[in-house]
């Protein structure tokens, strides 16, 4: 069975991307938990990576455990006004590509978000990207949506879940394990219909209620 390693952009010093009240590194590490919590469900061992780790730390910790990990996926949200979601992979790499495509495929189902598609990682700014770059195990950096563009998606405690199940499922599929939505939304068993009373004893009970109800009319000359 595979280990994944969950990273949420940005720790507890950096804030990240910012848009009125929403911060993306509390966004990210909601988003994050939950979809570690999903794959554990489905039988995944998972680690998160400490939210006190800038991103070197973060890059030494995943190294660290490169033998038991063999993917890891870091969490961001985008800023810039743009709408939608992009996932970037490792340069020239069709293994991570692969990995990228599933899990942002995931998320634009799950989410309804625009499809920014999936982008190899010597296209973005700095030409390198150092949570993909620099990981010794297979990885790949999700943006999930922009914290501008895309606010009031993520002003909704639901809607982080949402993402999250996307993230969750790409990765699942990715490893070839079928998603099962009954481990995520337990399936509540009605409760079983009280057992009749014998039929004596529910005569017993109209006999009782008719006295009680006379001995009232009586008493108040009704």
């Amino acid at each position: 069975m595979k280990t994944v390693c969950l990273s949420a952009g940005h720790y507890t010093l950096d804030p990240g991307a910012v848009s009125g009240s929403l911060i993306e590194r509390d966004l990210v590490a909601l988003i994050t938990n939950y979809a570690a919590i999903m794959l554990r469900k489905h039988g995944i061992p998972t680690l998160e990576v400490p939210n006190d780790l800038n991103l070197i730390a973060t890059i030494a910790w995943i190294n660290d455990r490169s033998s038991q990990i063999d993917l890891a996926c870091e969490i961001h949200i985008n800023a810039g006004g743009g709408t939608g979601i992009e996932t970037w992979y490792y340069y020239n790499d069709g293994t991570s590509k692969k990995l990228a495509e599933f899990i942002n495929d995931a998320c634009v189902a799950e989410t309804g978000l625009a499809n920014r598609g999936v982008k190899d990682e010597v296209n973005s700014p700095p030409g390198r990207l150092g949570f993909i770059h620099d990981t010794l195990p297979l990885a790949v950096l999700v943006e999930c949506g922009f914290i501008d563009g895309d606010s009031s998606y993520f002003t909704k405690d639901e809607n982080l879940f949402t993402f999250a199940k996307g993230v969750a499922r790409g990765i699942l599929s990715y490893i070839g394990v079928t998603w099962n939505p009954n481990l995520i939304y337990p399936q509540v068993q009605p409760s079983p219909p009280p057992n009749p009373s014998p039929a004596g004893e529910d005569l017993q009970k109209y006999k009782n209620a008719a006295i009680e109800i006379k001995g009232i009319f009586t008493k108040y000359n009704l």
